[in-house]
């Protein structure tokens, strides 16, 4: 079993798993409270909206990603040896 820790933790294929109990983009979305409903509902709330936040922003990070790969790809051809995978994973580190 892999240890997460805050606010994420990456799965052995380099995917996005959001630990929400220790999430900063929860804290701030729940602090901010942009549609004042946390006075009277669950701390939980926004967390749908919050899921949708780091599905849009992993997919950035897989554009990235690939932008990462096709770049040293053209500069170095053959002598880059690293896969789309690699690349991807590199993007999520950040």
């Amino acid at each position: 079993m892999m240890t997460m820790t805050a606010p994420f933790y990456m799965q052995n294929d380099c995917r996005l798993v959001i630990n929400m109990d220790d999430n900063i983009i929860k804290k701030r979305i729940n602090e901010w409270d942009p549609v004042n409903l946390l006075s009277f509902s669950p701390e939980d709330e926004y967390d749908i909206e919050i899921q949708e936040i780091y599905d849009l922003f992993e997919a950035e990070e897989t554009k990235l990603g690939l932008v990462i790969y096709t770049v040293f790809k053209n500069y170095f051809g053959v002598s880059f040896t690293k896969d789309k995978k690699d690349c991807f994973c590199v993007a999520k580190k950040y």
